[in-house]
């Protein structure tokens, strides 16, 4: 599998050029980079602007890629990682469905959809610019078993009979940071809503970026999410680069099949 995983990453020009290297190949396509992306970023932070608007301008286009997966290719490490988890803990087997809230571009959802071939793959993402990136992608590889829908991860009615629920990175937009009250409610709401999505003991696989100062306690509250939204055998993994002051937990959960009215 992790060869299959690099292979893939390679053959998408998904390359660990390095913080610095990737910063000045950035600034030679885009004038005025760093005032650019400071911007957009701070604004994104600040509740300014959408999780949706902010993720429109990422994808734009570069070359084959996109800003959004040139600046997402300094964690190459943690991407590698994540695909062998999900390949690992799904239990994925064939004439599933699996959703993915937030793809994105779709670079983890196709590598999944390509190894696991003979089941039914759904992307979700807000942005549109996002779903265009994503279809370059899955026509580039000619993927027959994913399908692409633009719209709102939590409110889309579609067939709710999915084995496994990803959620990377998602879970927390357009939340209020500044409120841990709020913010915790509007994610525990987020998760029950995707447990709709689910099959009884249908699989939700969350991934929530963290301070390393504070992993035990983002994991107990991930844990305690998962638990009172009716989620059972719930376990965790954390990747973590000593490079960097941020980590990454990875929750995994089990649904129940029952759902609140």
């Amino acid at each position: 599998m992790k060869q299959k995983i690099k292979r893939y990453l390679d053959e998408e020009e998904f390359l660990d050029r390095g913080e610095e290297a990737t910063e000045g190949f950035l600034a030679r396509q885009i004038s005025d980079f760093d005032s650019w992306i400071d911007n957009i970023t701070s604004k994104h932070m600040d509740g300014l602007i959408s999780s949706k608007d902010y993720h429109s301008q990422m994808a734009k286009k570069i070359g084959n890629s996109c800003i959004y997966d040139i600046l997402k290719s300094r964690m190459r490490g943690y991407v590698e990682w994540s695909l062998e988890q999900i390949a690992e803990l799904s239990g994925l087997q064939d004439s599933q469905q699996i959703i993915d809230f937030g793809c994105g571009t779709c670079l983890e959802t196709a590598f999944l959809a390509e190894h696991f071939n003979k089941s039914e793959f759904i992307g979700i993402d807000s942005s549109k610019e996002m779903i265009k990136r994503a279809e370059e992608r899955i026509k580039r590889r000619t993927i027959r078993n994913l399908k692409l829908i633009e719209g709102n991860s939590y409110e889309l009615d579609i067939n709710k009979n999915a084995s496994l629920a990803i959620c990377a990175h998602t879970l927390s937009e357009d939340c209020c940071f500044n409120e841990e009250i709020h913010y915790t409610l509007e994610k525990s709401s987020r998760i029950k809503r995707i447990k709709r999505f689910l099959i009884k003991s249908g699989k939700l696989l969350i991934v929530e970026p963290c301070n390393n100062d504070y992993i035990p306690q983002d994991i107990e509250r991930g844990v305690g999410l998962l638990y009172f939204a009716g989620f059972n055998n719930i376990s965790y993994k954390v990747y973590s680069e000593k490079s960097t002051p941020f980590a990454e937990i990875l929750l995994y959960g089990e649904s129940d099949g029952e759902i609140e009215k």
